[in-house]
């Protein structure tokens, strides 16, 4: 290969596979987010009479959704049949906290 074949291949990847990767992660790193915050409203409402919504520290919710994408990481690399099963508990979960 010849060094301009090279520079394509390298200007193809930073241009098509990193901006599609950084979309797809950051979509999940905000459902993370999302979840975390739901897990938390149910917690924090059951160990208190009276929430606001502010009222829930934000290192809660973001270590929440860093153990939830640790958790999730961690079932999908044992079996995938358990990750998806793992997908509609979390789901559960979340449709219940409304």
């Amino acid at each position: 290969m010849d060094g301009h074949h090279s520079a394509e291949t390298w200007y193809a990847t930073k241009h098509g596979l990193g901006p599609t990767l950084s979309i797809a992660l950051g979509g999940n790193a905000v459902i993370a987010l999302i979840f975390g915050e739901y897990l938390n409203r149910l917690f924090w409402h059951i160990t208190r009479a009276e929430v606001s919504p502010d009222g829930i520290p934000q290192w809660a919710i973001k270590l929440t959704a860093i153990a939830a994408i640790v958790l999730v990481t961690l079932l999908c690399v044992g079996t995938q049949r358990l990750g998806t099963h793992t997908a509609v508990v979390f789901t559960a979960v979340k449709a219940s906290s409304r």
